[in-house]
């Protein structure tokens, strides 16, 4: 491989995205966000596709996380009420009530209201999630949707 780069030495040795060596590519600047437990999501989707990942896996270009290990959040997120209020702020391609897809691109996902919750209440559903978890998804269906309730009432609903 080194050898098919030093045909191009010169050209990649004047980028300004370098590493250290003329061959390499910068560095990423979140190397160690990545490394560290995060939620993930796709690019595309057409339900609510956010997981914890305890940072074993690093993500490529369709795929983006938010760096935090907050199960909360993952609740909140994943609730069909976020669901509702997503098709409202992100990119919809086709009819999202008709197996459409949303484009989760990070800059709008940032903008979604998360309500501030008390301590406690974070907790339940941080404690919820973690069940979900513990059971790798499977039976989690009592646990989904006291989550589902505790997030509508966060919302006042």
């Amino acid at each position: 491989m080194l050898n098919h780069l030093r045909k191009w030495r010169n050209e990649l040795s004047n980028r300004w995205d370098r590493g250290d060596e003329w061959w390499e590519l910068r560095p990423c600047d979140y190397y160690d966000a990545i490394e560290r437990p995060k939620i993930v999501y796709p690019d595309i989707a057409r339900d609510p596709r956010f997981a914890f990942d305890e940072g074993r896996f690093y993500v490529l270009n369709t795929i983006y996380f938010i760096a935090s290990r907050e199960l909360y959040l993952l609740g909140l997120l994943n609730s069909p009420l976020m669901w509702e209020l997503a098709k409202q702020k992100l990119s919809v391609l086709g009819d999202a009530d008709k197996g459409g897809r949303l484009r989760f691109f990070r800059q709008f996902v940032l903008s979604l209201p998360i309500p501030e919750a008390p301590l406690a209440e974070r907790a339940a559903i941080a404690a919820l999630v973690q069940e979900c978890l513990d059971a790798k998804g499977i039976g989690c269906e009592k646990w989904e949707e006291e989550i589902n309730e505790r997030v509508a009432a966060l919302y006042g609903l």
